[in-house]
């Protein structure tokens, strides 16, 4: 998700920073295919590591937030771009990145790469959080 969100961010700024129509089709296809990378893998930590009562509910208000986002970015965009031009207003999809810091102290590692390196006590804390404790044992597959 992290790759996903940086690649977005940097070609969204370099989306304003473009010579010309290509370049910027370019750069706005880049950065699409970054943020098409945060939905999928934003729903699916949404459906691995939320409580089983909430998980419908995370995964559906996370597919509602990237909507309502994308309307709320155009209908922003419109406001602001007659006063400060189409550069600044696309440069402001580099934001994102800033999240970098935050998101790699609270997104939870994968419980597959936890146990493959053997953090079984890792994986246990994380499904403590979820659902209640759970016995964690490598499957035969990542020993």
């Amino acid at each position: 998700m992290i790759v996903a969100l940086v690649a977005f961010s940097v070609f969204a700024g370099l989306s304003a920073l473009s010579p010309g129509p290509l370049a910027f089709g370019v750069l706005r296809f880049a950065s699409g295919l970054g943020l098409g990378g945060v939905l999928p893998i934003a729903a699916t930590l949404s459906s691995e590591y939320a409580p089983a009562r909430w998980r419908s509910p995370f995964i559906m208000w996370t597919s509602v937030g990237f909507a309502a986002g994308g309307l709320l970015s155009a209908l922003v965009s419109r406001l602001f771009v007659a006063e400060w031009g189409w550069r600044a207003v696309v440069a402001t999809g580099a934001f994102p990145v800033l999240l970098v810091p935050v998101l790699i102290g609270v997104l939870p590692e994968s419980l597959g790469l936890l146990l493959r390196r053997g953090r079984t006590e890792a994986a246990r804390r994380i499904m403590a959080g979820i659902d209640g404790p759970y016995p964690v044992d490598p499957p035969r597959h990542c020993t």
